[in-house]
């Protein structure tokens, strides 16, 4: 206070960054603070969530995927018979077919055997008639 104005406003003027470096400085240190303890809340909750994960969330996730594995198996299976089955059917079709077409050429040959039976039916009450016919032309 016993400097002349001026020495004083000088060494207001020298004075503003060393303050301004100090409040800096005690503006970091409670932000590095704040930081510090931020990060190690957060590090304690992922640690927490990563517990109540394996300890609650995975078993039920497991079981689950189980269930899913046996539903899955079960419907593989379920496929696999309609397809046995499928083939089956084709099989037993086939099978028909063959029975339809022996069952046709069967009728087909009764009726031509019936037909020739009729024919020689005939021809043998008829025989007679032929045979003296026939006697007849070897006399000639």
């Amino acid at each position: 206070k016993d400097l002349p104005d001026d020495s004083a406003k000088v060494l207001e003027l020298l004075a503003k960054p060393i303050m301004a470096r100090v409040e800096f400085e005690e503006v970091k240190e409670k932000y590095e603070s704040n930081v510090e303890d931020a990060v190690e809340k957060f590090h304690h909750r992922i640690k927490k969530n990563a517990e109540i994960i394996e300890k609650k969330i995975l078993p039920k996730l497991l079981k689950y995927i189980n269930k899913i594995r046996k539903i899955s198996d079960n419907l593989n299976e379920m496929l696999q018979k309609l397809e046995d089955d499928k083939q089956r059917q084709k099989g037993l079709i086939r099978e028909n077919n063959k029975l339809r077409y022996l069952i046709c050429t069967t009728q087909n040959d009764l009726e031509t055997y019936t037909s020739c039976s009729d024919g020689i039916k005939k021809f043998s009450e008829q025989e007679p008639k032929y045979s003296q016919a026939l006697k007849q032309v070897g006399d000639y």
